[in-house]
């Protein structure tokens, strides 16, 4: 069982420390060249990389769903590309999410610059290995971020002697494969292989089989989207059948994603330190269809049912889209044996800042007429 806090160790002589910010925030890149300086000052030996989200081209800009955003996002977008080309490159190594991806194992440390988001955007660029993460609130919410932007000089301080103290957050990983059967359909029965049966018959069998892989920090949604009908999801785990569920979609979440679009449906808050899987429905058809822990050794399969109504179901992963299942012969597989994402916390570790947060930032089991037990919370 890995430590609940481990101490983080001096940084190399010559480390490579990544900044990504909140991108189309002025604050945030303001934060980030000031941090570069400090940076090139205090530790004259650190290579400091910015990214660069917009060196990807047009792709790689937010996408919207308004079409008359379209102009206005792209002159946001404009002027954040000039003031980095301004502001950053005097200061730093600017380096494109692709460049990133490509030299994942090359970084000593990441320092996030923004809110939730930006945590997630880190980890969609690390999908094996991820490196220690200093996350400075800079967002929306902030309830991932540990420190404040203020505390930045502090903090990175003690990374760099050794002094920091290192948790981590367990990921799912979320794989789509085609259905072993009809990879085999013109086979003659005879050669055709035996059906894996037990959960480390099925994970063998992913390694061959998977069309995508991601790993997942929050959640794994499956969704009707734009289809008037109820989906219609087969729910396995290791295999076996746990129910065919008619719901607008189901959620399956990490216990740091518990916080997220899972809280919001229904599902239970679950401390990050608890190993395990959540599936929460979205809008089941169904009143007894509850929210359930599983561990996180389990294989949590998805398809949709044959014949059903919706013909079409879209995934997302931690926020944004990644495919359409268009076919019940496309399965998501979900476990939870995923690379962690470990990040710097207080001396203290992680453990006061959860129980504070969902006090300060979530309000839970505040009245809203009570706000006596506010201020008592925020002390």
């Amino acid at each position: 069982m890995r430590p609940k806090t481990l101490a983080f160790p001096p940084l190399l002589s010559r480390p490579r420390v990544l900044l990504i910010r909140k991108q189309y925030d002025a604050r945030a890149l303001r934060a980030a060249v000031d941090m570069a300086k400090w940076l090139r000052q205090e530790h004259p030996t650190v290579d400091v990389i910015c990214e660069d989200r917009d060196g990807d081209g047009p792709a790689a800009a937010q996408p919207t769903l308004a079409c008359q955003r379209e102009e206005s996002n792209a002159r946001v977008a404009d002027v954040d590309r000039a003031a980095s080309a301004r502001d950053l490159a005097p200061v730093c190594s600017l380096m494109t999410p692709k460049e990133i991806k490509a030299q994942a194992e090359s970084f000593n440390l990441v320092v996030g610059l923004g809110g939730d988001g930006t945590l997630l955007h880190i980890s969609t660029l690390f999908q094996g290995h991820v490196p220690p993460v200093a996350s400075f609130s800079m967002g929306t919410l902030n309830f991932l971020p540990p420190f404040r932007i203020e505390e930045y000089k502090d903090v990175l301080g003690r990374v760099f002697d050794g002094r920091a103290s290192l948790s981590y957050r367990d990921r799912l990983v979320c794989q789509v494969v085609r259905e072993y059967a009809v990879a085999v359909a013109a086979e003659p029965p005879a050669v055709r292989p035996a059906r894996p049966k037990s959960p480390d018959q099925l994970m063998e069998q992913l390694k061959a089989t998977t069309i995508k892989r991601f790993q997942v920090m929050n959640e794994v949604l499956l969704h009707r989207a734009s289809q008037p009908s109820l989906a219609s999801i087969e729910c396995r785990v290791n295999g076996q059948v746990l129910t065919r569920a008619v719901v607008d979609g189901l959620i399956i979440a990490s216990p740091t994603g518990s916080t997220a679009y899972s809280l919001s449906a229904g599902g239970p808050i679950v401390h990050p330190e608890v190993p395990g899987i959540l599936m929460t429905p979205v809008c089941p058809m169904s009143l007894s269809f509850r929210p359930a822990l599983f561990p996180s050794s389990a294989l949590i399969s998805l398809r949709q049912v044959p014949g059903a109504r919706c013909t079409s179901l879209e995934l997302s992963v931690d926020g944004k889209v990644v495919s359409p299942l268009t076919s019940s012969h496309d399965v998501v597989h979900i476990h939870g044996q995923g690379d962690p994402v470990p990040y710097i916390t207080h001396e203290d570790g992680g453990g006061d800042d959860w129980v504070a947060n969902i006090n300060q930032r979530l309000r839970w089991n505040t009245a809203f007429a009570d706000p006596r037990r506010a201020a008592e919370h925020s002390e």
